[in-house]
């Protein structure tokens, strides 16, 4: 097999969140609609790019986005979207798992 097809296979390596530092960066590469049929709400599905082409999937319900959305109103955006780089920190919430949560914007990719 050669090397640039090993290396395609390699940059869709995937981790979940509970394996990310406490603190990471992060490029947003796409933000879905989605849906929580085991709980019947909605939800946003924002994939990430760690670096390295390693990427992870952060789901955000109404709950995870009450919190998401302060952040990115003080960082004065309009719209979270591809391309955007932030810092995220793992944050503690009532239910569910830590998720991966917008600290600091960094700007846009160049």
């Amino acid at each position: 097999m050669k090397i640039e097809k090993l290396e395609e296979i390699a940059k869709a390596a995937k981790v979940g969140s509970q394996e990310l530092p406490e603190v990471f960066e992060g490029t947003v590469v796409a933000v879905k609609d989605s849906y929580d049929e085991e709980y019947d709400r909605p939800a946003i599905l924002v994939d990430i790019d760690i670096g390295d082409g390693v990427l992870t999937t952060v789901k955000w319900t109404p709950y995870h986005l009450r919190t998401v959305l302060r952040y990115l109103k003080d960082f004065g955006l309009t719209e979270l979207k591809e391309g955007q780089r932030f810092k995220f920190r793992k944050t503690a919430f009532g239910i569910g798992y830590p998720r991966p949560v917008p600290i600091e914007y960094l700007g846009e990719r160049k």
